[in-house]
């Protein structure tokens, strides 16, 4: 009997952390051609008014969700060429593994996705990183979730809330 009371304690304490921790304040960034959401007890800098940003999830700046967006102008690539292009120039080093590398649908939106590790080569993994990239009028939107592995797991579904909130506005 003193088992499945420990147990059913542990099970409600469990319930409550995790019900905590989901239930973040969150606050919208839009730029002129974007939205998207990011919590508000995480540190965001505006990198540039064209609509780059890093949100830091921990105190050091290792572990970070940062948007890039690329003028496509002049290069007519569709989101397939362009993530191609992009996993070709960033992702085929020695010291980098292509663990995901596929077209989804995220938000109603089309986006590619990719997930690597990179290592110090010597075998021992670094950073563990998860990119989203969107392509709408010619620009290009890599939003690039970056950790330590031993924070990559527990800040993954933070990660993915913010990506899965990015919207075109325009």
């Amino acid at each position: 009997m003193k088992k499945i009371l420990f147990l059913a304690l542990f099970i409600f304490i469990h319930e409550i952390v995790a019900f905590t921790q989901e239930s973040t304040t969150w606050k919208t960034l839009i730029y002129k051609n974007y939205s998207i959401d990011y919590p508000a007890n995480k540190r965001l800098v505006k990198n540039s008014p064209e609509g780059n940003f890093t949100i830091y999830l921990l105190q050091q700046q290792t572990d970070n969700v940062m948007m890039k967006i690329n003028d496509l102008a002049g290069y007519m690539l569709d989101l397939d060429s362009y993530a191609f292009q992009y996993g070709d120039e960033y992702f085929r080093k020695a010291n980098i593994t292509i663990l995901e590398d596929k077209t989804i649908t995220l938000n109603k939106q089309p986006c590619h996705k990719f997930v690597v590790t990179q290592d110090d080569g010597h075998g021992e993994i670094e950073y563990k990183v998860m990119v989203y990239i969107w392509v709408k009028n010619n620009w290009a939107y890599n939003l690039t979730f970056a950790a330590k592995p031993d924070k990559y797991v527990e800040l993954k579904p933070l990660a993915q809330k913010v990506a899965e909130s990015f919207k075109f506005i325009k």
